[in-house]
C-alpha cells in the first residue's frame, strides 16, 4: 500500500529513518486542496479550507509499517485515503482539529513544508 508523507518522514527530515527501508515511489502532490499549517517542528494538514495542493513523497509500505506510523502520528492525526496528481491513491495523515486548534499557527500557503 502507498503512504503520502509531507513532513518529518520525508527524506532529509528527522523521522525519515522510520521509513527509509520502504520503497520510495517518488515525489507527488495531492489532487485535492487542503490547508497546511506550520506547528513548529512539524507540519499538519487539515481536511478543510481548500487552500492548496500538498507536496510530499510516496512510499510503498506494508501493514506493519502502517501500524508503526499510526503509533507515531498518535492521537492528534487521522489517516485517510487521498488521490494524488499521479493518479495514485495513498494514505495521508490529517490533523484532528478537535484535538488541536490551528488558529495560532501560520498557514503554509504553497503546501510545501521545508524546514
Amino acid at each position: 500500500m502507498d503512504i503520502f508523507v509531507y513532513g518529518t518522514l520525508k527524506k532529509g527530515f528527522p523521522n525519515h529513518h522510520i521509513i527509509k527501508d520502504s520503497v520510495f515511489i517518488g515525489k507527488d502532490t495531492t489532487a485535492d486542496q487542503y490547508c497546511m499549517f506550520d506547528l513548529g517542528s512539524f507540519p499538519a494538514v487539515v481536511n478543510t479550507g481548500n487552500r492548496c495542493n500538498i507536496k510530499g513523497e510516496v512510499y510503498c509500505i506494508d501493514s506493519d509499517m502502517l501500524n508503526s506510523l499510526d503509533i507515531l502520528e498518535g492521537k492528534f492525526f487521522t489517516r485517510k485515503k487521498v488521490k494524488l496528481e499521479s493518479n495514485r491513491e495513498a494514505w495521508m495523515y490529517f490533523l484532528d482539529t478537535s484535538a488541536c486548534n490551528t488558529s495560532n499557527f501560520p498557514l503554509i500557503p504553497n503546501g510545501d513544508w521545508n524546514k
